[in-house]
């Protein structure tokens, strides 16, 4: 796996300076003070790999412990502004449609619409 820089990184980290070039690099990430979120960009022989065995393997190099991590495999991880707000408007339009099969039938496709199109950034 590479890493890759992406739209909302806001950090650069720098590899260490005891490490090579070959065994490290700077990586780019976003960080909010409470979590710094980095993105991965699999090979094709890696994409079949994680196909084929559904695993993906996560190594910290801490030696004693391991900080609480996670792993995703989605198009983005940042939820749009704008799907939030729809998300919102969305519920407060299910509540007024209550019992009235056209608003409730359009309320379901606006949240379709948010959940597949405008969800990811």
């Amino acid at each position: 796996m590479k890493a890759i820089k992406f739209s909302q990184a806001n950090k650069n980290l720098s590899k260490p300076d005891s490490m090579t070039d070959e065994e490290c690099s700077s990586l780019w990430i976003f960080t909010d003070g409470k979590q710094c979120i980095s993105c991965w960009e699999l090979s094709w022989k890696q994409r079949l790999s994680a196909l084929i065995f559904g695993k993906v393997w996560l190594s910290v190099l801490s030696g004693q412990t391991q900080p609480p991590v996670w792993l995703d495999c989605t198009k983005s991880v940042f939820i749009n502004v704008e799907y939030q707000k729809n998300r919102e408007k969305i519920e407060e339009y299910r509540k007024r449609s209550e019992g009235r099969k056209v608003l409730s039938w359009l309320v379901s496709g606006m949240e379709w619409v948010n959940e597949h199109c405008i969800k990811e950034e």
